[in-house]
């Protein structure tokens, strides 16, 4: 799925400051500061789809009233008692995953991608144009097409763009539904915020990496969230592709290895000099030689004839 670069801005309805809920806020004390740090809150959510989360490494901080204040240029007592505000008339909610969402967005929410941003400034310049072209055929004698013949042109050109464009909101609805199907088969179940924040991911870094990452969050028996902290990484690292997981993992891996490898010690023993194959005995001397030997012998036997021991 090509990547399609979208871009955002804020709705205000004419009567916004004149709806309940904002003019309760202005009427409290410092209720002013509360509203426009409230519509702060909702640019800064824009393109997560109305929620406040922040992604440190693969981890989701929640933001406290610290961060909030500083994000938003606005003074911590104020924050502070703001949210609460918020809180209690139903502008902010704090979801289960740690999310701050805000529950108004959805009705304040403007965005178009990269293609339809040109194709608007391509309308506006054929537009120009034509009007250029009506102007010179009242006063010019040899136009070569009339004012009918361009709008027919203008007609063509139009349904090609419209076609275009169905065709490819076709090819997203599917990985969008792709994707939204293993949610639901593995984590809890897709309600709109959630299928809300996977077609954001979907449109930021493709279908593929999305599912990528809640397999791994499957694997490591991790939630929805785990999953979310990939995909915020993968973002960072400009991986666009399985491709790039997997040379991302190699490297990872080859990081952890250490920087040299381990000879492998053999202990060689020192055989006996007896145990070798040229081992030679060595040779033994003779304590006495023969001749004394025999007289030794002699001695002995004339003695024991001497005692009677024999005959």
């Amino acid at each position: 799925m090509s990547k399609n670069k979208r871009y955002y801005w804020l709705k205000l309805k004419e009567d916004f400051f004149e709806d309940d809920t904002i003019s309760w806020l202005e009427e409290q004390e410092n209720g002013k500061d509360y509203v426009i740090f409230y519509l702060k809150l909702c640019l800064k959510s824009l393109k997560d789809e109305g929620q406040l989360i922040r992604y440190v490494g693969e981890r989701l901080i929640p933001y406290d009233v610290k961060a909030l204040a500083k994000i938003t240029d606005t003074a911590p007592d104020t924050v502070a008692v703001a949210m609460k505000a918020f809180l209690d008339i139903g502008l902010i909610e704090h979801l289960e995953t740690g999310e701050i969402y805000m529950t108004q967005i959805n009705e304040m929410i403007g965005s178009e991608t990269e293609s339809a941003r040109r194709m608007r400034k391509k309308r506006l310049l054929d537009n120009k144009k034509q009007e250029l072209l009506e102007g010179a055929s009242h006063c010019a004698q040899d136009v070569q097409k009339s004012d009918t013949e361009i709008d027919i042109e203008i007609d063509i050109e139009k349904d090609k763009e419209l076609q275009l464009e169905e065709k490819q909101n076709a090819a997203a609805n599917f990985e969008i539904i792709k994707v939204s199907n293993f949610f639901q088969s593995n984590f809890n179940n897709l309600n709109q915020h959630i299928k809300q924040d996977l077609m954001r991911w979907v449109e930021e870094i493709d279908s593929d990496l999305v599912l990528e990452a809640m397999k791994r969050a499957v694997e490591a028996e991790k939630n929805y969230n785990y999953a979310k902290g990939i995909m915020k990484s993968w973002k960072q690292n400009n991986v666009k592709t399985l491709k790039d997981v997997k040379e991302e993992d190699e490297a990872f891996a080859k990081s952890k290895k250490p920087p040299y490898s381990k000879k492998e010690y053999v202990q060689k023993e020192t055989l006996p000099e007896w145990a070798r194959e040229d081992y030679k005995p060595p040779k033994e001397e003779a304590s006495t030689n023969s001749e004394e030997f025999n007289d030794r012998l002699l001695r002995l036997q004339q003695y024991k004839k001497e005692r009677g021991i024999i005959q």
